[in-house]
């Protein structure tokens, strides 16, 4: 229902807020080999950022994750009642444990499948955004160009093995 699908997309959006800080600096040890990763290494980092850039600089490249998050929350917190559900009535005998495990799954998946472009979008901008001279304005910017230089089947390029 759509009371599920904004529930999930809140409580997505409140919870990646919270750890962006965190997030933000783990790509930049992730995109930048030359920085080996220890806490001292990550928590200077952070005090580096805020020197440079303020303190709101820690939360940079957090609209676009919202762009993803929140429909992916969503989604799952949407699909995993309908799918329980009906699993529930399609193997009446199966635990619950693993109907809600299975459920969880195909929630995930669902969710996965759908926000995938935004998934790929945000690691590019990411990427984009630990170098000089960005690329993309917006994850639209980005999304047009993957499409126009690689093809719409570029936006799902990743997604299997």
């Amino acid at each position: 229902s759509l009371e599920l699908l904004c529930c999930g997309s809140i409580a997505g959006a409140a919870a990646k807020t919270v750890i962006a800080p965190g997030d933000r600096i783990k790509i930049i040890f992730q995109t930048d080999p030359s920085r080996p990763f220890s806490m001292g290494n990550a928590l200077r980092a952070g005090r580096e950022i805020v020197a440079t850039s303020g303190p709101l600089a820690l939360w940079r490249g957090n609209g676009a994750t919202m762009v993803r998050i929140m429909p992916h929350a969503g989604i799952v917190y949407m699909c995993f009642d309908k799918y329980n559900g009906a699993l529930g009535a399609l193997l009446p005998d199966t635990p619950a444990a693993s109907q809600r495990f299975v459920a969880g799954a195909a929630a995930g998946a669902t969710a996965t499948a759908v926000t995938y472009p935004l998934d790929l979008m945000r690691a590019r901008m990411a990427i984009d955004m630990s170098r000089d001279g960005s690329r993309y304005a917006s994850m639209w910017h980005a999304g047009s160009r993957v499409v126009s230089a690689e093809g719409w089947r570029a936006l799902y390029s990743g997604i299997t093995p």
